[in-house]
C-alpha cells in the first residue's frame, strides 16, 4: 500500500496571488491566508501610453507600454526604479511615476491598490468549494508577504511591503498592535513557540526581535545578511532556542536566541534564497531559492545533509508534521520527498496543467499542512488555494 495525494477541492476568494497560508491545531476547520494584489497605473489624457496593469511583486508582471512621455507632452518624469529577480528568471521594474506638469500644480500619478487582505476561511470540505471566506482583515497599505498564527490560534501576525508588522485579534477582526521600525518592506515574520517573542526579516537587510507590545527589543546587524532577509523562522525545540534566517546573499544563518549572536553560517547555495523551514522537532531545516535546489541542514550538528534537485526556482518549502516528508513548490509543481529514502513520493500539479494546454500555468507560491498531516494547502498565482489530501492506494 502506498500513500498518495489527491486534489480534494479549492478555495476561491482572493483577488491576488496567495502569498502565505497558516493552520492551527486548535482550529482544524479554519485556515488563514494572505494575498498580494495588483495595482493599476491610471491613464491621463497626457499619458496615453501607460495602459497596462502592473503586478508589483517579486514573481510576475505585466509589461508597461510606456514611451518617453516627457518628450511628447511637456512633462518631467521622476522614476524610482528597483530591479528584483522574478521566479521565472525575469527582472521586474517597479516604477513609481511622479508627474510634473508645466501647466498645472504638481500632481502624483494616481495608483489604485487592491487586495492587501487576510482571509479567515471556514473549511466546509465540500467538493465544489472546500471552504468559504468567514472574515476579511484589512489594515495594511501594501502587499502582505507573510502571515503566521499564534499557537492558541487566537492571534495572527502579518508582515507587509508597507514596512510594518501587524498583530491581529482574529475574534474581533482587528489590529491590536502595529510594529514600526523597519525601513523597507517586511518579507517574513514568525512567532516563538511560547508566543512571547516575534521575529521579522526585511529588505533593509536586518532581523528584528520584538515583544508582543510592538516594542523592538533587538536588531540583529552584526554578522547579518548582506542582502534582503527573505525568510525567518524560530525553532520549535525549547532545548535549542535558535532563529533560522535565509537571504538573498545565498546564506542560511542560525542565530542563538539567548544572546542574538550568530551561531553558524550554512553556505552552498548559488542563488538567492526565497524560503527556509524548520522541521517539527527542530532538528532540521531546509532552504531553497533561485538555484532550484532544496538543501537540508542539521541544526544540532551544524552540517549539510543532502541536496534535492528541482527544475525551477523554489518558492516554498514545508515539512510534514507527522511523516518524514519535505514538500517543495517550484513553478506550478509541488514535489514531496521522503527524506529517509531521498526518493520522490509524489509530484503534484494543478488541474490546469496539461501537455496540450497553451495557457500559462499558475505558480505555486505557498504551502501549509493541516496539523494532522492529512491535508496539504497550496496557494497559487491564479488567486486560488488548492487542497490536496493524503490517501492510501495499492499502486
Amino acid at each position: 500500500m502506498t500513500e498518495t495525494l489527491q486534489l480534494r477541492g479549492t478555495l476561491r476568494g482572493h483577488n491576488g496571488w496567495v502569498t502565505q497560508i497558516a493552520t492551527n491545531p486548535k482550529y482544524p476547520d479554519m485556515i488563514l491566508s494572505s494575498s498580494r494584489g495588483k495595482y493599476r497605473l491610471v491613464s491621463r489624457p497626457y499619458l496615453p501610453s501607460i495602459t497596462h496593469f502592473f503586478d508589483d511583486s517579486t514573481e510576475k508582471f505585466w509589461f508597461l507600454s510606456c514611451s518617453l512621455i516627457h518628450r511628447n507632452c511637456g512633462t518631467k518624469s521622476d522614476f524610482d526604479q528597483t530591479l528584483t529577480k522574478s521566479v521565472s528568471n525575469l527582472y521586474i521594474l517597479r516604477i513609481r511615476v511622479l508627474i510634473y506638469c508645466y501647466n498645472s500644480p504638481y500632481t502624483p500619478l494616481p495608483t489604485i491598490f487592491s487586495n492587501k487582505t487576510l482571509i479567515v476561511w471556514k473549511l466546509t470540505r465540500d467538493e465544489a468549494n472546500y471552504g468559504i471566506p468567514q472574515k476579511r482583515l484589512y489594515g495594511h497599505s501594501h502587499f502582505i508577504s507573510d502571515v503566521v498564527l499564534s499557537s492558541d490560534g487566537n492571534y495572527a501576525l502579518s508582515g507587509s511591503w508597507d514596512k510594518t508588522l501587524r498583530l491581529w485579534d482574529l475574534a474581533a477582526g482587528r489590529t491590536t498592535r502595529r510594529f514600526e521600525d523597519h525601513t523597507k518592506d517586511v518579507l517574513s515574520v514568525a512567532f516563538s513557540v511560547d508566543n512571547r517573542q516575534i521575529v521579522s526579516g526585511s529588505r533593509d537587510k536586518t532581523i528584528k526581535l520584538w515583544n508582543t507590545l510592538a516594542e523592538c527589543k533587538y536588531t540583529i546587524q552584526d554578522d547579518g545578511h548582506t542582502d534582503w532577509v527573505s525568510c525567518v523562522r524560530f525553532s520549535p525545540n525549547h532545548a535549542n532556542p535558535i532563529i533560522v534566517s535565509a537571504g538573498w546573499d545565498r546564506v542560511v544563518k542560525v542565530w542563538n536566541l539567548t544572546n542574538c549572536r550568530l551561531k553558524i553560517n550554512h553556505s552552498g547555495h548559488t542563488g538567492y534564497l526565497n524560503t527556509v523551514t524548520v522541521s517539527p522537532d527542530g532538528s532540521l531545516c531546509a532552504s531553497g531559492g533561485k538555484d532550484c535546489k532544496a538543501m537540508l541542514w542539521d541544526l544540532n550538528d551544524g552540517k549539510h545533509l543532502h541536496t534535492l534537485d528541482h527544475n525551477d526556482i523554489i518558492t516554498a518549502l514545508c515539512f510534514s508534521p507527522n511523516r518524514y516528508w519535505l514538500c517543495a513548490a517550484f513553478g506550478p509543481w509541488i514535489k514531496i520527498w521522503d527524506l529517509e529514502t531521498k526518493e520522490m513520493v509524489e509530484e503534484l500539479k494543478p488541474e490546469v496543467v496539461s501537455a496540450t494546454s497553451k495557457a500559462e500555468p499558475p505558480l505555486c507560491l505557498s504551502l501549509a499542512w493541516s496539523t494532522d498531516g492529512q491535508t496539504l494547502f497550496a496557494g497559487y498565482s491564479d488567486n486560488t488555494i488548492r487542497v490536496w489530501q493524503v490517501s492510501v492506494s495499492s499502486r
